[in-house]
């Protein structure tokens, strides 16, 4: 039936078919004229009568007449057109074939709906399409091979099935370029999606697809990079093998890639390419939120203009954000705007070493994060971490360290409730040749309630702002102080204050070299839990330098608390009120404060300090100030402890009886009695008292030493008896017998010189002891009185009449003191 209506180039097409070979009407090189009717080749392509052989129909520039239509037919051959130019397009919709070939091709259209290719579709090599080419939910059992094609409109290919591989890539020098969109949603790919070195102008959805292998949007092997002009949506894909977009460039204003809820077996690689050094560009957003990543998720070299959100997103492996180097250079990961890794989980390692975060006012978030290795914020290949914004660590999970050696945060960061199992290190990175990094913090920087596991070593970093760690719980030791190496010294700096505030540290706290800069409140340590030692002191030359007050208040300390060397606050130099030290407390500055040192109601072991360091008379806060004894070279006698105690603004008796008791504890009591007594008379001096008190204390100290020199009283009861002996032995004619009848009728009569059997002699010290001793009797005034017109005799009746009073008196004070009941009295 053809052999009556075909043309000779048709019958050369008949003629080449029957022979099994390729109908080439190709002519000096250039393309021939040969035309071919659409409705031959249609009848060839259904003709079952054995004159198409297994190679099927080849053809190659040759021009094709009308539209080739074989909808819903069954084509059980190969159909190869290649180089051929249709005047109409192609309508292949719902048809079953055993092959597709249009490599080199010019058509206006390609209608392929639920096309059923047995073998391979080929769309490829300088391939051309004027219009839509349509595969939806076509079905091709080999590979669809677009690579090096040309085509001005639209990629429409949404639920395709394909056994193989699809190619939208290059092939030598020539790439695959699609002017429209491709739309690959929901397809279903049993091999990799090849689109390396591509060029997608208005971008490329593969939304919800299923790839079995790898998807390649990369640079192709001679360097050509994959391009995107539009978004590339990869939601909710299944991805069997890698993600891999190294080189790649995502030109999409909004979301350049958009890739949430996507699953990936493999790695996601968003990193530099290794072929001529091109590295991951996206103008805008990456987004991989709740997505679910096999093994590693890089991007090292990267730069991301809009963004990266990976919120929830499950990475099995590392996730890497940071440098990449080779012989060809190094580039790092920058972001324009936010990453976001809010509630990520992450198996490994968060690398960002040397990654450059310029989010505002975001850089960098992990809030709620697992990250099972360890976070790291730190420097490589000379480059250092810096965020613009701020890095938001909240509630994150971290399984070993944080590292932020030399890291630079100009928004600050922030690590309130971060669980850390190891050491968090925000110091010095000296790995960088011989230019040592220090970290530093613009911005304010917390770990409120956050626990770290190992040591906080913040030595030689400086922090611009606040630095705050209330109630933060950290495993080993806090050190704010000196970074030294062997040529290089830098110190730890905070210009803003450092609150410490109910932080419990099980090791040492470390503030050697430390300078704090904030002028009101420059540390912070109310209420801390300290295990171990508190260091205030110098190292390597550089003082422990507080601008403002150092609040040490309710803090309690398990060893010892040194502030050696120290310059400090002029108005508080030190608050340690309530505070407690087990074992040695050390306040010996650098030079003599002007600010006060306020020790109310603190419990210490050992007390050491130079008395050249005391502060000035009225900065110096005791009361409640307990302490076991003083260690060390420190000032232990009563007398310089009272100079001490006088330093004092008020008068404060409790504070007398604590130096008091302590000498008393370690067998002074000679030095304990003298600070009772400076007591006292300090009470007298400063105290606030009536005249009958002053007068009571005035007299009291006279006699018994305030009750703790009760021998006193014995030493004037002695001097006022001593008295009346020397006055009643000048004249002792001047006192007459009070009993003369007791001689009887004898003539001569009692005299002071003239004793009988029956009346005693006049003697003056038995005289003076039976008058000035209470309850001692001599019998010497019951036979004697003062005469009173004698020289003398008024002295002798003011004695008589006064020494009792006064005998009695001093024996009262002298018993009161030697039972304490004088010192029970003043003391209560």
């Amino acid at each position: 039936m053809l052999d009556s209506f075909l043309t000779p180039d048709e019958k050369r097409l008949l003629t080449s078919t029957a022979e099994g070979k390729e109908a080439d009407f190709t002519q000096d090189g250039t393309k021939g004229k040969a035309t071919i009717r659409a409705a031959v080749v249609r009848e060839m392509a259904l003709n079952e009568t054995g004159q198409v052989r297994e190679v099927g129909i080849r053809i190659k520039n040759a021009k094709v007449k009308g539209v080739l239509d074989l909808q819903g037919a069954i084509v059980r051959h190969r159909l190869h057109m290649t180089e051929c130019d249709f005047d109409e397009g192609i309508e292949i919709r719902s048809c079953t074939i055993k092959s597709l070939t249009l490599s080199g091709s010019n058509i206006p259209e390609l209608r392929a709906n639920r096309l059923h290719s047995q073998g391979d579709m080929v769309l490829g090599d300088k391939f051309h399409s004027n219009g839509h080419v349509s595969l939806a939910r076509a079905r091709i059992d080999g590979d669809l091979d677009c690579r090096g094609s040309y085509l001005e409109l639209g990629f429409d290919a949404p639920g395709v099935e394909v056994a193989s591989d699809v190619l939208l890539g290059t092939i030598e020098d020539r790439r695959f370029t699609a002017m429209g969109s491709v739309d690959l949603t929901g397809a279903q790919i049993s091999g990799n999606l090849k689109c390396s070195g591509g060029a997608f102008s208005q971008g490329f959805d593969a939304a919800a697809a299923t790839i079995s292998r790898s998807v390649w949007l990369d640079s192709s092997s001679n360097g050509m990079p994959f391009e995107a002009n539009g978004p590339v949506r990869f939601t909710a894909a299944h991805i069997d093998g890698d993600f891999q977009c190294s080189g790649g460039r995502f030109r999409g204003r909004m979301a350049s890639l958009q890739a949430a809820l996507i699953k990936v077996r493999g790695s996601v690689i968003l990193e530099i390419a290794a072929r001529r050094y091109t590295r991951f560009m996206a103008l805008g957003s990456v987004v991989f939120i709740s997505g679910e990543i096999g093994a590693d998720f890089n991007c090292r070299g990267a730069l991301i203009g809009g963004g990266l959100w990976a919120e929830r997103i499950t990475i099995k492996g590392y996730a890497r954000l940071g440098v990449r180097s080779s012989a060809d250079g190094v580039a790092r990961f920058e972001s324009v705007s936010v990453v976001d890794l809010d509630k990520a989980q992450i198996g490994a390692d968060l690398d960002c070493d040397g990654g450059a975060f310029g989010g505002r006012p975001i850089a960098l978030r992990t809030d709620g994060a697992k990250i099972s290795g360890r976070l790291r914020l730190s420097c490589e290949a000379n480059r250092r971490f810096s965020a613009i914004g701020s890095v938001l660590l909240r509630r994150t999970e971290i399984g070993h360290d944080l590292l932020c050696s030399g890291a630079m945060f100009n928004g600050g960061f922030n690590a309130s409730r971060m669980i850390l199992n190891g050491d968090a290190s925000f110091d010095v990175n000296a790995d960088q040749g011989n230019h040592p990094v220090r970290c530093r913090a613009i911005g304010p920087s917390a770990f409120i309630n956050a626990s770290i596991g190992g040591v906080l070593d913040c030595r030689g970093a400086y922090f611009g702002s606040e630095l705050d760690a209330r109630r933060a719980t950290v495993n080993g030791g806090v050190h704010l102080g000196l970074w030294v190496s062997t040529d290089r010294t830098i110190r730890f700096t905070a210009s803003g204050l450092v609150q410490l505030m109910h932080m419990r540290v099980d090791g040492e706290l470390d503030c050697e070299g430390g300078h704090f800069s904030e002028r009101e409140v420059a540390l912070c340590a109310d209420g801390a839990v300290i295990s171990r030692s508190a260091w205030l002191s110098p190292r390597n030359g550089y003082p422990f330098q507080a601008a403002g007050a150092v609040d040490f208040e309710n803090c309690q300390i398990g060893n010892s608390f040194y502030c050696t060397g120290a310059f400090m606050g002029e108005e508080t130099s030190l608050t340690a009120v309530k505070m407690r030290v087990s074992h040695v407390f050390e306040w010996n500055p650098g030079v003599k404060t002007s600010g006060a040192l306020q020790l109310d109601g603190a419990t210490v072991g050992l007390l050491q300090d130079a008395e050249a360091r005391w502060p000035s008379k009225g900065k110096l806060h005791l009361l409640g100030f307990s302490y076991d004894g003083f260690s060390g070279s420190s000032p232990s006698g009563a007398k310089e402890r009272c100079r001490w105690l006088a330093k004092q603004g008020s008068f404060y008796a409790q504070t007398y009886d604590q130096l008091a008791r302590m000498y008393g504890r370690t067998g002074h009591d000679t030095e304990a009695r003298k600070v009772l007594i400076r007591k006292e008379t300090v009470r007298w001096l400063r105290g606030k008292m009536g005249i009958f008190g002053k007068f009571r204390s005035w007299l009291l100290a006279l006699t018994v030493g305030y009750g703790y020199l009760p021998v006193l009283a014995a030493v004037w009861l002695t001097f006022f008896y001593l008295g009346g002996v020397a006055l009643f032995s000048i004249n002792d004619k001047g006192m007459l017998p009070t009993r003369p009848q007791l001689v009887g009728s004898s003539s001569q009569k009692p005299s002071p010189s003239h004793c009988t059997n029956k009346y005693p002699c006049f003697n003056p010290w038995a005289y003076a002891l039976d008058v000035v001793v209470p309850l001692v009797d001599v019998h010497q005034a019951e036979y004697w009185q003062p005469k009173g017109n004698v020289k003398l005799s008024t002295a002798y009746q003011t004695y008589n009449t006064v020494g009792p009073l006064i005998g009695w008196g001093l024996t009262t004070l002298a018993v009161a003191g030697f039972t304490g009941i004088i010192r029970t009295g003043r003391n209560g």
